[in-house]
């Protein structure tokens, strides 16, 4: 996905991926039936390792579907 360098699989269908756009992260638009969330962190969400600086990260939750 443009933007993003890879989703890794966190469970319960959840994936997060590194922001590596110019642009505004506010501005990633999530795939069809998944819903996004930006978080600046410090700590890898997989491994548990520090960055040493914050980056952006998207994280994408499926949507429920009715």
């Amino acid at each position: 996905m443009r933007n993003i360098d890879h989703f890794i699989q966190l469970g319960q269908g959840v994936k997060a991926g590194r922001y590596i756009g110019q642009d505004d992260v506010r501005r990633y638009h999530p795939p069809a039936g998944y819903q996004a969330a930006a978080e600046l962190i410090e700590i890898h969400p997989l491994t548990g390792e520090a960055f040493g600086e914050s980056r952006w990260w998207v994280f994408l939750t499926p949507m429920e579907s009715r």
